[in-house]
């Protein structure tokens, strides 16, 4: 048989097939997955205790409720990407002359307020100073606390965007009235500021929405 004959006789190959699973050609660049925004509505870890927080101590003397009330906010912030630091807590009681800015007492005095700011900003100053560019976050720190039940003084008249208040049936401005019964059981002096908390017992509804 010739060549001719010989090559016209052998059987066709078939055509190799890619192994299963693989595309021919280069296989495709997978894309990246895109970032996923914080989860608002998933359990947040609360701090423990108030050292766990940044100046966390200085909540230290505060009404309980009052303390873990700041440190959900401070939690919750922290999941939305706000860092902050806790920059006031209790202080000592000094009387104010009439018709001061604020009442005739601080919230303050009795443990049942506290003050924040932004920890990218080096104090009060500068946060004032950067409040358009902050705006937002400061917006929805309020909203934060509003939602747990704290008054914040972003909403008073004369703003004060660093202090939250947990007074439940009570005005944001301490008037003499209360004055008087708050140091009635606190002593002139204010020093046992701790049984007005009596006042407040933390099963109380939250006040909200008050304004200076």
């Amino acid at each position: 048989m010739s060549r001719a004959g010989e090559a016209s006789a052998r059987p066709a190959r078939a055509p190799v097939e890619p192994p299963s699973g693989l595309a021919e050609g280069p296989p495709k660049p997978q894309a990246e997955p895109k970032p996923q925004p914080p989860n608002v509505e998933a359990p947040t870890a609360v701090p423990t205790s108030v050292g766990e927080a940044r100046g966390g101590r200085l909540l230290v003397g505060s009404h309980p409720e009052v303390v873990r009330l700041a440190l959900t906010l401070y939690a919750q912030a922290q999941a939305e990407g706000i860092e902050v630091v806790f920059i006031s807590g209790y202080r000592k009681f000094t009387p104010r002359k009439r018709g001061a800015r604020g009442g005739w007492a601080s919230w303050h005095n009795f443990g049942l307020a506290f003050d924040l700011n932004l920890t990218r900003r080096k104090g009060m100053s500068d946060a004032k100073a950067h409040w358009d560019e902050d705006r937002a976050q400061w917006d929805r720190l309020g909203a934060l606390g509003r939602a747990l039940g704290l008054v914040w003084g972003g909403d008073f008249r004369t703003p004060d965007i660093f202090h939250f208040e947990w007074h439940p049936g009570h005005d944001a401005w301490i008037n003499p009235d209360d004055l008087r019964s708050f140091l009635a059981l606190a002593g002139p002096d204010g020093k046992r500021y701790e049984r007005v908390w009596s006042l407040f017992p933390a099963d109380d509804a939250p006040a909200g929405g008050v304004r200076r």
